[in-house]
């Protein structure tokens, strides 16, 4: 598929960007999709850890590093977690929600 017939695609309109050169990156953000459906298998050990380590490898404003993440796996608390974010089911049927919390408490504690 050419950039051009991508970003139509993506915007579903024939006044869609033109693009103005291929590239990698917009070719990266123009083919992402979300997907909202989930194996009923819990997951395997070390996979919490690592997506976690990876997000501390992200770039961050002075690589402050100003947040928290809490894993949730209780399907109660991830029921009432949905119910606050507008009762959005893929939250219930995830194994696993991972809540990042800005934490300026750390800038604290540090300091």
């Amino acid at each position: 598929m050419s950039l051009d017939e991508a970003f139509r695609t993506r915007y579903r309109d024939e006044d869609a960007p033109v693009a103005i050169a291929d590239n990698a990156t917009l070719r990266t953000l123009l083919d992402h999709r979300s997907v909202r459906a989930y194996l009923p298998e819990p997951l395997d050990a070390g996979i919490i850890e690592t997506l976690v380590a990876a997000a501390q490898s992200a770039p961050s404003s002075s690589n402050l590093q100003v947040w928290s993440v809490v894993a949730v796996q209780n399907p109660a608390r991830k029921a009432r977690l949905a119910a606050l974010a507008g009762n959005q089911q893929p939250i219930v049927e995830a194994p696993l929600l991972l809540v990042w919390l800005i934490d300026f408490d750390r800038l604290t504690q540090i300091g």
